[in-house]
């Protein structure tokens, strides 16, 4: 999960209201931590969330690492949605095509008191150098689901 200073929610909101609003027009959403259900057309027009840091460097983080599935049905017959359609293929966006609407949950907070917390969610799908003599950290993007080619396996 991410947590953003809560001193920064009001104006992501706003921000998250206003894009989702020019990208989905009428089936836009607002930002919340509660469950919302959404057709997998909605889901691919969602924004990633970008971080800018020092020096213009940009962390986004993309809606298939901000957003959780949800379960379905109740006891013996919960079941996650992400059997995908179509024969599995997947699509653009991180998740696998659905039909009719699916539940998630957004993993991003806006109430962390002091500071920021950039949990495993934004860490996806980049890469982390930690340069400890210079008091530095590298960040690059990665393609964590591409095949190893022409590399060394370990």
């Amino acid at each position: 999960d991410t947590y953003f200073p809560e001193a920064i929610a009001k104006n992501f909101r706003l921000a998250w209201e206003t894009s989702t609003q020019k990208l989905l027009g009428d089936e836009w959403i607002p930002h919340s931590n509660s469950r919302i259900d959404i057709t997998y057309e909605t889901y691919r027009h969602l924004p990633p969330v970008t971080i800018v840091l020092t020096e213009d460097v940009r962390w986004s983080i993309q809606p298939s690492s901000y957003l959780e599935p949800m379960p379905t049905g109740t006891g013996s017959n919960t079941a996650y949605t992400d059997a995908p359609i179509n024969g599995g293929e997947d699509r653009p966006g991180g998740f696998p095509m659905w039909e009719g609407k699916r539940p998630f949950v957004n993993r991003i907070y806006l109430d962390e008191s002091r500071g920021a917390v950039l949990g495993s969610n934004a860490m996806l799908d980049h890469e982390l150098f930690f340069d400890e003599e210079n008091l530095r950290i590298g960040i690059a993007t990665a393609d964590c689901g591409s095949s190893l080619k022409d590399g060394v396996l370990l």
